[in-house]
């Protein structure tokens, strides 16, 4: 299998794409302004295409051996699943800078369509039913096409350091606390209170853990100084509330 940095390495035969320049974005064929297209096609490579001549019902478009899809709410989040994986490559020195910044380049300006056309609100209630598991990607050429599949180690946070406990969290997790990241921050909240998921003790036993270890038992409703609501939904449509105290305001 390929590996990530090789396939990106290839990036200059496919359309869209500029190594030179890794602040470039996928060009959106026909010349047309971006935010007057309805609709798009995206490779797993994030080249984009617009549906010119491409009939209405037909998902999966090929183009010079590549592979391209309709974007749709769950196609983006698929991709941004692989976003997710390779951003954790990049925080563990296992692909460049460079590669990395055009990734980000390329990706950028899908997830600014994708909100802009769908609607965070559609995202997110896809995003609750969605399995990257269970999703099967455009194929090139009769391979599944692996341009985003890294291998890289599961999120770690710290990176650093010598912790007898790991507790595994998922992509989906991850990227629900990227979400309300910012604003926690403006609030007090350290990136070690959000984002860790190492300790000296099992989970989840300490304080050393952060929110994302505990997003399993739920929705993100409400950020402030002193807690992060969380709210999980029980049988009968009933519903629990649970606070996720900021340690550094504990500490103090």
């Amino acid at each position: 299998m390929a590996s990530m940095l090789q396939n990106f390495t290839r990036l200059g035969v496919i359309q869209g794409c500029n190594p030179c320049n890794p602040a470039n974005i996928p060009v959106i064929h026909k010349a047309s302004p971006p935010e007057l297209i309805d609709e798009i096609f995206v490779s797993t490579k994030l080249a984009v295409l617009t549906p010119y001549g491409i009939p209405k019902e037909q998902q999966d478009h090929w183009q010079d051996g590549i592979a391209y899809r309709r974007l749709d709410p769950r196609y983006f989040l698929w991709l941004r699943g692989r976003m997710l994986k390779a951003r954790g490559a990049f925080k563990a020195s296992k692909i460049p800078v460079k590669t990395w910044e055009l990734m980000r380049g390329l990706f950028n300006p899908i997830q600014e369509w994708a909100i802009a056309h769908f609607g965070s609100e559609a995202i997110k209630a896809e995003e609750a039913s969605f399995d990257p598991e269970d999703y099967s990607p455009p194929i090139d050429d009769g391979h599944a096409s692996n341009v985003l599949d890294v291998e890289a180690p599961q999120w770690l946070y710290p990176m650093h350091g010598r912790w007898s406990f790991r507790q595994k969290v998922t992509d989906a997790n991850v990227a629900k606390v990227f979400a309300i990241r910012e604003e926690a921050k403006s609030m007090g909240w350290s990136e070690s209170a959000l984002f860790q998921n190492q300790s000296r003790y099992s989970f989840p036993y300490g304080a050393e853990y952060g929110l994302v270890c505990f997003l399993g038992f739920g929705e993100v409703t409400s950020v402030t100084h002193d807690h992060i609501s969380i709210v999980k939904r029980e049988a009968n449509n009933r519903q629990a509330i649970l606070r996720f105290h900021n340690p550094g305001h504990l500490q103090g």
